[in-house]
């Protein structure tokens, strides 16, 4: 493990941090996996970040990345057979978080699930979205009726899926309302996340011609290697540092963190410092002034 970094290592790019074991630049990354670019514009602050094509907005070095997704529709027309199902694979050391993402299916008369390609997701996940009027889609803005024009559910905690599937189906084959709302959508996303109102305006289809599409933030764990804690503390490559506890990842491979009192980055050899709130709040005082009646002398 590194001591320190090299001084050519930026640690930002625009508003995101890179922390080691990620990097940008000859000898600032773990390996390819962890390799990020920094396509930089005129502005700064404007500047992307992505890893492995992928445009990303988190790195966290709590085991966790924040990366943009394209999601497309599915939209019907009046001889629509109402079904569609689409899927994308996920590169190792990553995985869908199924702790930091929830299930989201916006349309009326849908049912739609998520599953793993490789059985991952032992059974599918997935929830109904109906519509019996045009105001139930105001609940993309008030969801306090799931299931009227949007639906919401969490994710099964799996072991480590290859691929991800979401499969849309029509419920009465849209013969109700497919003239006014003809386009659906289902996808994982950031369990944060809420700006839906975006989906309440697409119409529909002539609003998707030419692959167009909306991009909405899912979030995925990355972990070190595919061997546990206890195996990779044996091994010249274990990556934990000073004052840095390891603990297995569900998804296999491991991620380390700093133990209580410390902060900083695990992953380096020195990362974890000790973290002192008290001293922290003192010396962000400004103008520190100790009021005094006259000058200090010794006393004999």
């Amino acid at each position: 493990m590194p001591e320190v970094l090299p001084r050519s290592c930026q640690d930002k790019c625009g508003n995101v941090t890179i922390p080691f074991p990620f990097g940008i630049g000859k000898d600032c990354y773990l390996d390819e996996k962890f390799k990020v670019e920094c396509n930089k514009s005129s502005n700064s602050a404007s500047s992307s970040v992505s890893i492995n094509g992928y445009e990303c907005n988190k790195i966290s070095e709590e085991g966790y990345v924040t990366m943009n997704e394209k999601v497309f529709p599915a939209c019907y027309n009046k001889s629509g057979y109402g079904a569609l199902a689409y899927g994308w694979s996920v590169a190792t050391p990553y995985s869908l978080s199924p702790l930091r993402n929830k299930f989201v299916a916006i349309g009326c008369d849908i049912y739609a699930y998520i599953l793993g390609d490789d059985d991952g997701l032992p059974a599918p996940t997935g929830c109904a979205s109906f519509c019996n009027d045009d105001n139930d889609d105001l609940s993309l803005s008030n969801r306090t009726s799931t299931g009227r024009g949007y639906c919401e559910t969490a994710l099964s905690r799996t072991r480590k899926p290859f691929g991800v599937n979401v499969t849309i189906y029509s419920v009465n084959t849209f013969t109700r309302i497919w003239t006014e709302k003809p386009c659906s959508f289902a996808f994982p996303v950031d369990r944060e996340f809420f700006q839906f109102e975006q989906f309440k305006r697409i119409s529909n289809s002539s609003d998707w011609d030419n692959g167009g599409h909306i991009n909405i933030p899912m979030v995925y764990d990355w972990a070190i290697g595919n061997i546990s804690c206890r195996e990779a503390s044996k091994s010249n490559d274990y990556l934990c540092g000073r004052n840095a506890e390891c603990r297995d990842a569900n998804e296999g491979g491991y991620n380390c963190y700093c133990q209580q009192g410390y902060q900083g980055n695990p992953y380096l050899s020195n990362g974890c410092q000790v973290y002192n709130p008290v001293f922290k709040r003192i010396s962000s005082i400004k103008n520190w002034n100790v009021p005094r009646e006259g000058p200090l002398k010794d006393h004999k």
